[in-house]
């Protein structure tokens, strides 16, 4: 049951910084997500979308790094068929 609730928490992180990004707030998107990255350094979904948010923002270098990694723990495969 904690497990369960563990998942739907994640989940609704997750779907509130696509809501910041979509709307337009990637300097917000960007504090959630390294929040995010703070509590799981190696969370696929959360450095590519860091490197979405600061690609929008306009902070390439950083985009740049948070992308590599993405890559790098994907073997540049998509993850969700991993």
């Amino acid at each position: 049951m904690v497990q369960k609730k563990l998942m739907e928490i994640k989940l609704l992180r997750l779907k509130h910084i696509y809501k910041l990004l979509n709307g337009g707030a990637s300097g917000a998107a960007i504090l959630e997500i390294e929040e995010l990255l703070d509590e799981q350094p190696d969370h696929m979904e959360g450095l590519f979308l860091l490197g979405e948010a600061c690609l929008d923002a306009g902070n390439i270098e950083i985009a740049k790094l948070a992308y590599e990694r993405h890559v790098a723990l994907t073997n540049g495969r998509d993850p969700l068929s991993l």
